[in-house]
């Protein structure tokens, strides 16, 4: 929570000026520029959950560790550090769940002391189900997660399409481009991707700026489909949900059919 403040009060500060980065990505140097319209909305999101974490949470500080074994006292600080310690010992002793994304920790709980765990993403759907946090905000929260690298997150297709708006369109870039990534894994089976595939296509159809834009994301995400070893399959698959998943948009379902088969006669 301290951080979340000092990320607030650090967010507040560049709403009149606006701010920017300048880092590397796949080798080449990119610069970001974000208005004081696109700060002051970002503030908005941090302000919120702010404030629902201190409405809705007991919020405890110097948690003594005395809840684990001598031996783990000393050690264990030392490996996930003392915050980190704190949860759990603090968990242990409530008999609570644990929330953490970090999957070490959340092993060690499990094993070691019988304590469950809840991540971001549960607590973010469990807000979603009460009406709490809007479906859009999820969606940005899951593709900025992705971006960050967080493997165990849902893949949906308004998800997906927040990380392209995210991305400015750019398959290169970030969150876009691990979302991406994503779709490669060996974990996510034929028949949900290909589901996720088809939606993903009409959803960003129909929130992309332009054609350019819409091509851009398409021709990505069928081609980051045709390089897992189940391609073929997930993009045939896909065909065949296409017209379902379009409805009335006779246009952009053969769109995005031909893109599709455009990639199958290549390989």
């Amino acid at each position: 929570l301290q951080d979340l403040r000092q990320l607030r009060q650090a967010t507040r500060r560049a709403v009149t000026t606006g701010e920017g980065r300048i880092g590397m990505y796949r080798g080449e140097p990119f610069l970001v520029e974000n208005t004081p319209e696109q700060v002051a909305a970002r503030l908005e999101r941090i302000e919120v959950t702010v404030r629902w974490l201190e409405e809705n949470c007991e919020l405890l500080g110097g948690f003594v560790l005395e809840s684990m074994p001598p031996e783990h006292q000393e050690k264990m600080p030392q490996i996930l550090g003392v915050d980190s310690c704190e949860a759990l010992g603090c968990a242990v002793e409530r008999d609570a769940s644990l929330w953490t994304d970090d999957g070490v920790l959340a092993g060690l709980a499990k094993n070691e002391y019988g304590v469950g765990r809840v991540s971001t993403q549960d607590v973010l759907l469990w807000l979603e189900r009460r009406e709490q946090l809007p479906a859009s905000a999820l969606d940005d929260y899951l593709a900025v997660m992705i971006g960050c690298g967080a493997w165990f997150v849902v893949m949906r297709a308004s998800a997906m399409a927040a990380a392209a708006e995210r991305s400015e369109w750019n398959p290169e870039r970030a969150p876009l481009a691990q979302v991406l990534e994503k779709t490669r894994s060996p974990d996510l089976e034929a028949t949900p991707l290909a589901r996720f595939a088809a939606e993903a296509l009409a959803l960003c159809r129909r929130r992309a700026h332009s054609p350019v834009s819409e091509t851009l994301v398409a021709d990505a995400l069928v081609g980051a489909l045709a390089a897992r070893h189940d391609g073929h399959a997930v993009l045939s698959q896909t065909l065949r949900v296409l017209d379902a998943v379009f409805g009335v948009d006779i246009v952009g379902a053969d769109a995005a059919r031909a893109t599709i088969n455009a990639r199958l006669h290549r390989s």
